[in-house]
């Protein structure tokens, strides 16, 4: 980039906090665009906050005025939290993608990089060949649906941009949450000794929030365009159950039939030749971090759950 000028739309939620604060201090200017309906989060310097919803264009076009590149994270995340109000869930997921999309034009802005989801992938019988950017999408989900969508909206726009495919994020941040599964895991097996598993089998791709962070700051930083994977390690449930029973051995690992029909095995390759990235956190070791930091949560509080909060609202 030779611009510093970030606008982040989501910039206080899990990944966009992570994300803004790496941002300025790599030297970057940073505005976020966020309702704050979770938290405020206040970051040190070369940021300005502009309290909005992202659907509202007065507040899209004071957000995006004077920046080189958009970071697009604000959206209704989660099955379950999309579901509470499925209308917001499309306009904030979607039609505001395209209102950004058009504020982008208005500005002359180059530079567009979505956060989507592997979630786009949904059921995959067996998952034994890994899924690839071209693979057949199969949402099974709201969310999933507003996602692939608004995918289709950005990658058909004048607008160099990337599409980034997100798998399951956790590990620790300002605004943390505790309704992604390895996040969860963590919390019952150190304040509850026992854990559920909803079958088991079921492939998942996982990314430390941290790492993610980099990998979105690696794309400003190069001319890649296009959709890409975005992961580091793929897991069966089963397996993830195992790595907590080495952490915490203490705890009990209970299985339920399975209700969830997501199952994905995803190749990160395209992402490793192009891009390069260099993860600093292994499933085990981001596991670890959570379990020594229980002590700051009460992670059955609503803030901590998108679908509880939402619901609240």
């Amino acid at each position: 980039m030779h611009g510093k000028t970030i606008l982040v739309t989501g910039g206080a939620g899990f990944l966009g906090s992570v994300l803004c604060k790496k941002l300025v201090e790599q030297g970057y200017y940073v505005k976020i665009l966020d309702s704050f309906i979770y938290k405020d989060v206040h970051l040190l310097g070369m940021v300005k906050y502009i309290k909005g919803d992202v659907r509202h264009l007065e507040y899209l076009l004071k957000a995006a005025e004077g920046v080189d590149a958009v970071v697009h994270l604000a959206a209704i995340v989660g099955d379950q939290a999309c579901l509470v109000n499925p209308e917001c869930s499309f306009s904030t997921n979607y039609f505001a993608t395209k209102s950004l999309i058009d504020t982008c034009k208005h500005y002359g802005i180059r530079k567009l990089l979505f956060a989507s989801t592997c979630s786009l992938y949904g059921f995959s019988i067996g998952s034994v060949v890994q899924l690839h950017e071209n693979s057949a999408l199969n949402p099974v989900s709201l969310y999933a649906e507003t996602k692939m969508k608004a995918e289709h909206a950005v990658l058909q726009s004048s607008i160099d941009n990337a599409v980034l495919r997100l798998s399951t994020l956790y590990g620790l941040s300002s605004r943390m949450r505790f309704d992604l599964v390895l996040n969860l895991f963590a919390a019952q097996a150190v304040k509850e000794k026992k854990i559920t598993i909803h079958g088991g089998s079921q492939w998942r791709p996982f990314l430390h929030v941290s790492d993610a962070a980099d990998v979105f700051i690696k794309f400003l930083e190069n001319s890649h365009t296009g959709v890409y994977n975005v992961g580091n390690e793929n897991y069966r449930l089963s397996e993830i159950s195992r790595i907590i029973k080495e952490l915490v051995p203490e705890v009990k690992v209970k299985v339920v039939p399975q209700d969830d029909l997501r199952n994905y095995n995803v190749c990160f390759d395209k992402l490793k030749k192009d891009v390069k990235p260099v993860f600093k956190y292994s499933v085990k070791k981001g596991l670890q971090e959570i379990i020594e930091n229980m002590n700051m949560f009460d992670f059955k509080q609503p803030i901590y759950n998108n679908f509880e909060w939402l619901k609240r609202l």
